[in-house]
């Protein structure tokens, strides 16, 4: 992914798993070093609520919208 692309976002938790946004990636950061183990953060603009949120690739199952 990169900025500006229009993503699908999903909670990996089975708690919310039925719940899937959609928003705009305004920001995409790398944080950790390679070796030990390393993440991704976006900064995601949600469609519905027009709400910035920061998520990690961790918790959400992310895809770009085709």
């Amino acid at each position: 992914m990169k900025v500006g692309d229009l993503v699908y976002l999903k909670p990996k938790s089975t708690k919310h798993a039925d719940e899937d946004f959609i928003g705009l990636v305004i920001h995409k950061e790398q944080v950790g070093s390679g070796k030990t183990g390393s993440t991704i953060l976006y900064d995601v603009m949600l469609t519905e609520t027009n709400e910035l949120i920061t998520i990690s690739d961790v918790y959400f199952k992310i895809w770009r919208v085709e």
